[in-house]
């Protein structure tokens, strides 16, 4: 009974520096987590950044393959421009 008493005066009642100590060890964690929260924040926001790009970087990459295609679909249209021609007019 007389240890529980003791760890519990022990607990309770500390000394001034050890409650400056502990103020400043306190201190120091919220200080820690607000850092981390930042870092977290500007995480995210790089995320975000990022995926916009990306997106943008596929709606291009999909621009330009229609682009390439259609040059050559035109090519090839006129490579073969008298094969249509007979086409058209039904003499194949």
């Amino acid at each position: 009974m007389k240890n529980r008493k003791e760890l519990i005066g022990n607990f309770l009642f500390f000394s001034k520096n050890e409650g400056k100590k502990i103020t400043q060890k306190l201190n120091d964690i919220l200080k820690n987590q607000k850092e981390i929260k930042d870092d977290i924040t500007e995480i995210k926001q790089i995320l975000k950044e990022y995926s916009k790009l990306e997106k943008s970087y596929n709606s291009d990459i999909k621009k330009i393959y229609k682009i390439i295609n259609q040059l050559l679909l035109k090519d090839l249209l006129k490579k073969h421009k008298d094969l249509l021609d007979d086409i058209k007019n039904d003499n194949y």
